[in-house]
């Protein structure tokens, strides 16, 4: 199954980290391509400690005020103010893992109780290696152990006839203890965009982003980078299958799926022809992505663009489930949003201006709305098991992802969620992280 996680950008419309260091350096596993390492691993992952929180499944009702984790040098939010889309958080059953800078944070999500916290670097590192946070962590199960997976962006400061160096270094961490099990470094790789989870097949999707987008996949069951793709962009991952965005100059095709172990190409979707302008990847679940395009028209009445339509296409086969229009100017600067609760519905939004569900089994449309009814669209932040979060008009909300039907006001504008609460934070990260515990 394909963990739900949140997936955005400004730039192509796509929908972390700092963490723990055991203490060993490195050692290489293949010399020859990108290396998995590992670094001070027990034999297994302990399990996520438990506390007296109350678990609802979904949760509706959130605490509002919320606990601050206690970040340094961060201000303490207000919790009754909308908070804009960021990934800085995750939870792990009782447990928040927070990144912040070159730190990963471990607290009580119902209490915001500090549980522990560790540097992303090693002591052994310090000297020649600065990292810091890049892209949402992600809790996942591998083989029934829960972890956290956290990405950084790390500086190599050369030595003798070396010049400094930049690598991505993905990190998988117990959220018990936050100590590290295995790391993964992809040389000559920053800036990551998002990271994805296959659980079922034991794989690592990584999006960053260097000149162009590079999309790179880890084997987390050998610990080791499969393949690096430059000049695509992650989009989704599932049934085997990593979707990215073309960004290769004279690309014939917009998508295209990749075999997630072999890198070969299983499928290409959305050919560039006319009147096509505009081809991105927005988002999608284990099994369909979600595409958008423009087109522009010319006539002898004079030019126009069409709205944007919408495409759900099978991660399987690359074939085109569904389509729809949208919204014109819904794939502008500001980001498209897309959540899937990790049962049943994938939900897209576009702030204030577009929303829509797709049934996470079919494909097919299940609701969608825009401003130009009475109802005014949210900025879907999270979503979890049939409820989907956000922040509408100045106010949470919350909403039945099947239906698209407002539920009410869930206290707090909720970034991540699961049965034991929700983690809210701004966007500009000035602000500190709160946990709020679920209450209903």
């Amino acid at each position: 199954m394909l963990r739900p996680v949140l997936a955005a950008s400004a730039a192509v419309m796509i929908a972390a980290t700092t963490t723990a260091c055991g203490g060993d350096k490195p050692t290489a596993a293949d010399s020859s391509s990108p290396v998995a390492t590992t670094a001070g691993a027990s034999d297994s992952a302990s399990p996520v400690p438990s506390t007296s929180a109350t678990p609802f499944d979904p949760p509706k009702k959130f605490e509002k005020t919320g606990h601050p984790v206690g970040l340094p040098g961060k201000d303490t939010p207000d919790p009754g103010q909308p908070q804009a889309y960021t990934d800085r958080t995750t939870l792990a059953g009782t447990t928040a893992v927070t990144a912040d800078k070159a730190v990963l944070y471990g607290n009580e999500v119902a209490t915001g109780v500090p549980l522990w916290s560790v540097p992303a670097v090693s002591d052994g590192e310090a000297a020649t290696v600065s990292a810091d946070s890049s892209g949402p962590p992600v809790t996942a199960t591998f083989g029934g152990r829960t972890v956290v997976v956290a990405a950084f962006d790390e500086h190599i400061k050369g030595t003798g006839t070396n010049r400094d160096s930049e690598r991505l270094s993905v990190h998988v961490i117990d959220p018990a203890d936050g100590k590290l099990q295995w790391k993964a470094d992809i040389p000559d790789v920053e800036r990551t965009e998002r990271v994805l989870i296959d659980e079922e097949r034991g794989l690592i999707a990584v999006g960053a982003y260097t000149r162009s987008p590079v999309t790179t996949v880890i084997d987390a069951n050998t610990q080791k980078v499969l393949w690096t793709m430059p000049g695509y962009q992650l989009v989704a991952l599932g049934k085997g299958v990593v979707a990215t965005k073309a960004e290769v100059d004279n690309a014939p095709y917009g998508v295209v799926g990749f075999d997630a172990r072999t890198k070969q190409v299983r499928w290409r979707a959305m050919p560039w022809k006319k009147p096509t302008t505009a081809i991105q990847g927005i988002g999608g679940n284990g099994s369909f992505v979600v595409v958008s395009t423009e087109a522009y028209i010319s006539s002898a009445s004079g030019s126009s663009s069409e709205p944007t339509t919408r495409h759900v296409v099978d991660l399987a086969s690359g074939r085109t489930v569904t389509s729809f229009k949208g919204i014109e100017e819904a794939d502008g600067s500001q980001p498209v949003t897309c959540a899937y609760d990790g049962t049943s519905v994938l939900a897209c939004s576009y702030n204030a201006v577009e929303a829509f569900g797709i049934d996470g089994s079919t494909g097919r449309k299940l609701w969608s709305f825009d401003n130009t009814g009475g109802r005014v669209p949210p900025l879907l932040t999270a979503a979890f098991h049939g409820v989907l979060y956000g922040a509408a008009q100045n106010t949470a909300v919350a909403m039945d992802a099947k239906t698209g039907q407002d539920i009410g006001d869930p206290g707090t504008v909720a970034q991540t969620v699961n049965e034991y609460g929700a983690a809210s934070y701004r966007s500009d990260y000035a602000d500190d992280v709160l946990l709020h515990a679920a209450i209903g």
